[in-house]
């Protein structure tokens, strides 16, 4: 779940046993590919809330900047903390 990855990985990784673990180059891949990671591109300013669960696409899932900015914007303190 794309708005789920970017604080479940900075989380897993903040701490003291495991930040070390970024010194692995694959590891560091990992976090690179999630944080910068653009996703789907949102062409206008607002979108449509889903009419069903599960949506039948995933155009609500769509940012304008990408997954990392959308977290800051909107859910910072996943993020942040």
């Amino acid at each position: 779940v794309p708005y789920l990855r970017v604080p479940l990985v900075l989380n897993f990784f903040a701490t003291p046993e495991r930040v070390m673990a970024l010194g692995h180059t694959t590891l560091q891949q990992v976090l690179d590919a999630v944080l910068f990671e653009p996703g789907p591109w949102q062409e206008e300013y607002t979108k449509a809330c889903p009419e069903h669960v599960p949506a039948k696409t995933r155009e609500h899932m769509s940012t304008p900047c990408g997954l990392l900015f959308n977290e800051l914007q909107h859910s910072p303190v996943g993020v942040i903390r």
